[in-house]
């Protein structure tokens, strides 16, 4: 019974602590291509873009970023926030952010060098929404005028697709980015849903993350592991007084049982037999019944 009470624990700790969501970290080179996903496990919707500073060249460097296929989705229209958690150009280096919708490309982000400061609870120098749409895309170009290499990655960014609309397990509200998130990115350190956001083309940290109840998948894992664990506690009770009743209602064999036979003598468990008075009864010559005892034969009547 504890085994199973720790199972359905397990259980209950798998459905709260799941709403952490996984920001895996992508290392990503110039030229690459990032390709988001709009199916609704979390860890395909988010991750943390960190560019290899091996690949780093003295020149350009431009990255795409984009919601991959949608023929798993189809008809939906969704949106890519980003947050710059980190941002370390050098004084002559920049960046700039484009958006590009249907062949169309316009210039939502620029990102000077030098020293940037921001938020740093929530960690965030600046952020990005793009329009909702059946497949947006960003393209992050790296403007390298000093003519060196960097030694380590001057942007970390943190990426997060969001629905238009509200779907199975993507029913968290983002109030400030007007979109629907997965359940699970909520309770995350990650800024997946600032308290405000403002498109302006320079540096606009996130100052805060909303608060947010438990979604409504979350919801249904945790209420799923509950009637669980009561229906095992129900299962358990029937069974352990079920046992109980068995034991209390053993039937026992009769007392008249085999006979014992102790230090060569029968026991019988009997009491001594009865004495009686006076000479026994005659009885004459057989007949004898089976059990070989003589039977005692009729006299006649006296005569008087």
């Amino acid at each position: 019974m504890a085994k199973g009470l720790l199972s359905i624990l397990a259980l209950l700790t798998v459905c709260i602590t799941g709403l952490d969501a996984v920001y895996s970290t992508t290392y990503v080179s110039c030229g690459d291509v990032v390709n988001l996903s709009c199916y609704n496990l979390a860890s395909s919707r988010t991750s943390t873009l960190q560019f290899w500073s091996s690949n780093f060249y003295t020149s350009n460097c431009r990255v795409t970023i984009q919601l991959g296929s949608t023929l798993t989705c189809p008809g939906y229209t969704f949106g890519i926030y980003m947050n710059i958690k980190r941002l370390s150009l050098r004084s002559t280096d920049s960046a700039e952010i484009r958006e590009e919708t249907s062949g169309y490309s316009q210039l939502v982000k620029t990102l000077p060098g030098g020293s940037q400061s921001g938020s740093t609870s929530p960690q965030s120098v600046a952020q990005i929404m793009s329009r909702y749409a059946f497949r947006p895309t960003f393209v992050l170009d790296l403007k390298i005028n000093s003519g060196t290499s960097y030694a380590s990655s001057p942007i970390v960014l943190d990426v997060n697709v969001l629905n238009e609309y509200s779907l199975s397990d993507v029913s968290l509200y983002c109030e400030a980015l007007l979109g629907y998130e997965h359940d699970s990115l909520c309770g995350n350190d990650h800024v997946h849903c600032p308290t405000s956001y403002s498109i302006t083309n320079s540096l606009n940290p996130a100052y805060g993350i909303q608060s947010c109840s438990i979604g409504g998948g979350a919801i249904a894992g945790i209420v799923l592991g509950i009637f669980f664990f009561v229906l095992f506690v129900a299962v358990v009770s029937v069974l352990v007084r079920r046992n109980r009743q068995r034991v209390i209602h053993h039937h026992t064999a009769p007392s008249c049982g085999p006979v014992i036979i102790s230090g060569g003598a029968v026991n019988t468990g009997y009491g001594q037999p009865q004495h009686y008075q006076g000479p026994p009864p005659q009885y004459g010559p057989g007949p004898y019944p089976a059990g070989g005892q003589a039977m005692a034969q009729p006299q006649p009547p006296q005569q008087y």
